[in-house]
């Protein structure tokens, strides 16, 4: 079946160069629709863009070890798996956005930050905060919104590179850009294998003895391509297709000595987006296919499911002198197909709308957004949001208020499977959100203090019943409030950049007169997290020190045990002359060899040491 899809990608793409004749020259308008929508929330939600990502990171980061010294996310590593936490949330609580659409597993509402690639995307937004009312199920705590940018400038790029270190990685990337007048493309291939046979010092066993990590190894390959035209002044059209295949061996804990425990996960995703824009009113549809293709495999246990996902999105825009508006109506099939749940063929059909309004002039802004979601067998609220800016001077000062939620997922409402009952009964998480900020930018200075506070309703909970079956139940109601401080100063030739969070997050409902979890601080959320990196340029090389600190965090609900906080330094240098062909880059992460955990009984490496060379041809 998964070659269907790719044939009829193939016929798409050869259908437009069919019109390459009527091309002509003009910047791709996905790009700047995208770009309105985030902007457009950007007056009250907080949002921290990465833009040329390929020239932040390493080829072979994932996102979560992107996020976790950029950003205020939690990033806990587990296994072969890495989730996140965001102002308090649990990992099912941010969602993933490619191009707009939600990647987010059907069966679990998470997705696992080690199958995303850094250097696969050009740009990476971090939305901070609920943001339901315009992004839909799951955005309670953050979003993170992935995007490649196209555009018609003549350009021809080759890059290849390589990536080893000192636990087994070999990492090879090839990425080709053509572009010119009518026609943007972009072709990128990763194949990397990673042993990832690292020492560490082994807390759980008497004398703390050094051991090597096992039964790790990941090997995974990834193809991306994406395509747009020009088909006249005003019709555009642009595809993009993605596949990923990840092969793991999920290591051994540290209390125990042997796994044969293996996942594998396909992703197949494809897009094809048309735009039109004229002098009265802009207007894109977009659809999208999405299959995920996962099998998990251990001495006494076979699990597996098939997620297919279908997007059908129509979105007008129309701007005027002082306002926009904006609407959207989306059509949603999902299905799948599991050996663990209740039926083992399930599908669903969504509807979901929303519109908005913004109002600006020179110093106030306010923007509203309503949205309506027509579900199969679960009602979904009404979901508003409010937000302002005022500029005052040189500061601004914006709030928001709206409301957030998720719907529960396959699992939770149809599981049938390993001492384990889903409930179809389940309501979604409801919650209210509120922030307020003040900034300042300056011509070396820029700094934002944000706080937040946000009441989550139904949290859904997995409970033991008297017969020793477990279920979900919406039994919680979570309160997390804190404040972010996001800092940017540049100082001739040194760049500093800050972000702090503090977080408190705890339960308010007691589940019985037993539970010890009232009022406590939620399981892995710590209270404090830092980074700070100090970025150095001179004519040839780029120095980058970074800290990362993340605070104690608990590993059971009645705070009985728990991490300890820990310390990482990283340390980045870079070879980069210009129009040179060949870049050299040399990173040491945990400098001082730290021992350190982010989920209990999972260790982490100490020092690495990661070399990179990059071969480069341009011609404009």
């Amino acid at each position: 079946m998964k070659y269907i899809y790719i044939y009829i990608y193939c016929l798409s793409l050869f259908a437009s160069l069919a019109n390459a004749q009527i091309l002509d020259t003009i910047i791709l308008p996905e790009v700047t629709l995208v770009e309105n929508k985030l902007s457009f929330e950007n007056t009250g939600s907080k949002i921290k863009n990465f833009n040329h990502l390929r020239n932040l990171v390493f080829p072979s980061d994932n996102i979560g070890d992107f996020l976790q010294f950029n950003s205020s996310f939690y990033i806990k590593k587990y296994g072969a798996l890495a989730t996140s936490s965001f102002r308090g949330t649990s990992s099912s609580h941010t969602l993933i956005l490619w191009e707009g659409i939600p990647l987010n597993s059907l069966s679990t509402g998470v997705f696992d930050f080690n199958l995303i690639n850094s250097y696969s995307f050009d740009n990476l937004s971090i939305v901070k905060g609920g943001l339901s009312s315009l992004f839909g199920s799951g955005a309670l705590g953050a979003t993170l919104y992935l995007k490649e940018d196209l555009n018609f400038i003549k350009k021809q790029i080759f890059k290849y590179s390589l990536d080893m270190n000192n636990s087994g990685l070999n990492s090879n990337n090839i990425s080709l850009n053509y572009s010119n007048d009518y026609f943007a493309s972009s072709i990128y291939f990763r194949s990397t294998t990673d042993k990832n046979n690292f020492l560490f010092v082994n807390t759980s066993r008497p004398n703390n003895p050094i051991d090597t990590n096992s039964h790790a190894l990941i090997l995974s390959k990834e193809f991306k391509s994406n395509f747009a035209y020009k088909l006249n002044k005003k019709n555009f059209l642009n595809s993009s297709l993605w596949i990923s295949k990840y092969d793991r061996e999920i290591p051994v804990l540290m209390t125990n000595s042997f796994s044969n425990a293996k996942q594998y996960d396909d992703s197949y995703r494809y897009l094809i987006n048309y735009s039109h824009k004229n002098s009265f009113v802009v207007f894109n549809f977009k659809n999208s296919l999405i299959i995920e293709d996962f099998v998990y495999t251990d001495t006494d246990l076979y699990s597996s499911y098939i997620n297919k996902s279908f997007y059908s999105r129509l979105n007008v825009y129309k701007s005027l002198a002082k306002s926009t508006f904006e609407l959207e109506f989306t059509f949603n099939n999902n299905y799948v197909n599991s050996s663990s749940l209740i039926s083992q063929n399930i599908t669903e059909n969504n509807f979901f709308s929303f519109i908005k309004y913004k109002y600006l002039n020179k110093k106030l802004t306010i923007n509203s957004c309503l949205r309506h979601e027509l579900r199969k067998d679960l009602k979904v609220p009404i979901i508003p949001s409010l937000s302002a800016i005022y500029k005052l001077n040189k500061f601004n000062f914006s709030f928001l208020i709206n409301r957030n939620f998720r719907v529960p997922t396959f699992n939770d409402k149809y599981w049938a499977s390993s001492g384990s009952l889903g409930n179809v009964n389940l309501l979604s998480e409801e919650s209210i959100n509120y922030e307020f900020s003040i900034s300042r930018s300056r011509n070396k200075l820029n700094y934002d203090l944000t706080f937040f506070s946000q009441n989550v309703d139904n949290w859904i909970t997995w409970l033991p019943l008297q017969n020793g079956i477990w279920m979900p139940e919406n039994i919680k109601n979570v309160w997390s409030r804190g404040l972010e401080l996001n800092s940017y100063m540049s100082i001739n030739k040194l760049l500093f950049n800050l972000n702090y969070s503090f977080t408190k997050t705890t339960n308010q409902t007691p589940i019985n007169n037993l539970d010890n979890s009232f009022g406590k601080q939620l399981r892995y959320v710590p209270l404090n997290k830092c980074n700070f990196s100090i970025k150095y340029q001179m004519k040839d090389f780029e120095l980058i020190y970074s800290v990362l600190y993340n605070g104690q965090v608990y590993t059971v609900s009645d705070q009985s045990n728990f991490l300890d906080d820990y310390l990482l330094n990283n340390f980045l240098i870079k070879y980069l002359k210009p129009k040179a062909r060949f870049e050299y880059s040399l990173k040491v992460i945990n400098l001082f060899n730290n021992s350190y955990q982010s989920y209990e009984n999972y260790p982490n490496p100490r020092r690495e040491i990661l070399l990179n060379i990059q071969f480069k041809l341009t011609k404009q």
